[in-house]
């Protein structure tokens, strides 16, 4: 398959314009519909205080601007505002509307890719480089949390559950690696006894314990940081749909809403799965995942289902992934489906199905919440980050570990913005590779792909 390669800025990320603006721009592109979409109806929005951004509306002269306020806009619009850089944000719904706000709260210790994309592309050096951000994005995590006072319920702790010889097999190529790049705080589990002790599920027989990796609420964790950097002088608006932007004469970047014009020396499009705009050289390289969740009414014996506070996940393509709450829930979220459908039937009985055959305990237990939400792969489970000419960039596809990696991709898309690019210039040296299959024939490949990871997770 072919490599991505990003061209002039000019020509390749131009989108719609509002129809009868009076400088008569029209701009190329795709979609432009009102939003302004609530949070859907989840555990997390239920457990969260209120909070309502203004909408955007006059014009704004800025450093900087956003577009996107999930994990990664806002985690680049607090890392900007930190260092003095004036930034606008527009989320064209709510603050974590999206997979941000609806994912299962794990921070992953690394990528899902494990380490081979980065060492093919950068070489071993290079690698290294990567698996040192990556623990700095934990660090900074649990920095941003505590120096914002954040109540977003961070949880240290990562439990990869392996439900048969091959996946044990999985989980010590793994510890391997971290022992590689010198991290002593993951250990294999090599017995159904000591796995019970982190979950008591009969169907694990091992698995690889991460010190390092944990959990946290996601939504409240978005909002803490938006909250944060608007204290810092960001100003960050919701309801506020972006029809589009154009790259100006001077290189500064106009961006439009239906109720004014923003106009930046930089542009950062940080939209992920929810992606909009019609830029096909960065679109082709993610592919929409239905991901969803449900959470059961309090139990009040839920330390004896979790006896540790971590976060679980089984060692697979599409693996469940759980936790318990902080008020005594069972958090339990699936991989459904490769259409990029959020609304899938009966998804919540089949994941709730999931969450029984992993604890048939819980049969007559009643599910209080179900959600869906649509996370973004790409083809080599590598994020893809890079820029479109001298003044936008971009970064998506964090392939379900988005929590931890969208706080270091964040940081590095502040810091070349900054002038210090070192982390960016390293990170948009991975290759991205285009999903084939465009058009008509693109929803046929994805649903083979699952397909195929559904029957080969079936080799435990």
């Amino acid at each position: 398959m072919a490599e991505i390669r990003e061209t002039s800025a000019t020509s390749a990320t131009i989108a719609p314009a509002a129809a009868g603006r009076a400088d008569g721009a029209r701009l190329r592109g795709t979609r432009a519909v009102a939003r302004g979409e609530e949070h859907v109806a989840s555990w997390y929005a239920a457990t969260t205080p209120p909070r309502t951004f203004r909408r955007f509306e006059g014009s704004e002269r800025v450093e900087v601007c956003v577009i996107g306020g999930g994990l990664t806009g806002v985690a680049t619009t607090l890392a900007l505002s930190e260092a003095g850089i004036e930034t606008v944000l527009l989320e064209s719904n709510r603050i974590g509307w999206g997979a941000s706000g609806r994912n299962g709260g794990q921070i992953c210790s690394f990528f899902p890719c494990g380490d081979a994309p980065f060492v093919r592309d950068l070489g071993a050096d290079g690698a290294r480089r990567v698996f040192d951000l990556t623990e700095r994005a934990k660090e900074t995590i649990a920095d941003v949390v505590s120096r914002y006072d954040l109540d977003c319920d961070l949880r240290w702790g990562y439990y990869n559950g392996c439900e048969g010889p091959r996946q044990m097999s999985e989980a010590r190529r793994l510890g391997e690696m971290y022992r590689r790049y010198g991290c002593g705080s993951a250990r294999m589990v090599e017995s159904r006894e000591e796995s019970c002790e982190f979950v008591n599920t009969p169907r694990y027989i091992g698995g690889l314990f991460e010190e390092t990796g944990g959990h946290i609420h996601p939504l409240r964790y978005c909002l803490g940081m938006a909250e944060a950097a608007s204290g810092l002088g960001a100003l960050i608006y919701e309801g506020s749909v972006v029809l589009g932007w154009r790259v100006l004469s001077g290189g500064q970047v106009q961006v439009y809403t239906p109720r004014g014009d923003v106009v930046a020396d930089k542009l950062v499009v940080a939209c992920n799965a929810y992606q909009g705009f019609g830029v096909p050289r960065i679109n082709r390289a993610i592919m929409p995942v239905g991901s969803f969740i449900v959470v059961t009414e309090p139990l009040p014996g839920i330390t004896e289902i979790f006896p540790r506070d971590v976060a679980v996940c089984t060692l697979k393509h599409l693996g469940e992934y759980y936790r318990r709450t902080s008020d005594g829930r069972v958090l339990f979220g699936a991989r459904a489906n490769y259409s990029g459908r959020e609304s899938v039937r009966n998804f919540d009985e089949k994941i709730a199905l999931a969450m029984r055959r992993m604890f048939p305990s819980l049969g007559g237990v009643k599910i209080e919440y179900s959600w869906g939400g649509t996370l973004a792969v790409t083809a080599r489970r590598a994020p893809h980050v890079g820029g479109l000419g001298g003044s936008v960039y971009f970064s998506h596809g964090y392939s379900g570990s988005g929590v931890l990696l969208t706080q270091m991709y964040g940081r590095a898309l502040a810091g070349v913005i900054g002038g210090d690019g070192g982390d960016f210039e390293l990170l948009s040296r991975v290759r991205a590779i285009p999903f084939p299959g465009g058009g008509l024939l693109r929803g046929a490949v994805l649903t083979a792909t699952g397909l195929y990871f559904r029957l080969d997770d079936l080799r435990k």
